[in-house]
């Protein structure tokens, strides 16, 4: 059994969870994550307030798996 710790969970966070139970297959996990603040899968880069903090991609074309 693999033993692995992720240190926040914001959006990298989030998708190293994902892609870890994604990949996983049948192997047994021992995942554990160290989270405290914002809501889980928002992190500090995407929880702010302010307006004029774009991001230059429609939301139907983002997501992370290319397919």
């Amino acid at each position: 059994m693999k033993k692995i710790a992720i240190i926040g969970c914001g959006a990298s966070g989030t998708m190293i969870l994902a892609n870890l139970v994604k990949q996983a297959k049948n192997e047994e996990l021992d995942v554990t994550v160290y989270h405290h603040g914002t809501p889980l899968s928002r992190g500090i880069a995407y929880s702010t307030e302010v307006d004029g903090h774009l991001l230059n991609v429609i939301a139907s074309e983002m997501g992370i798996w290319a397919d």
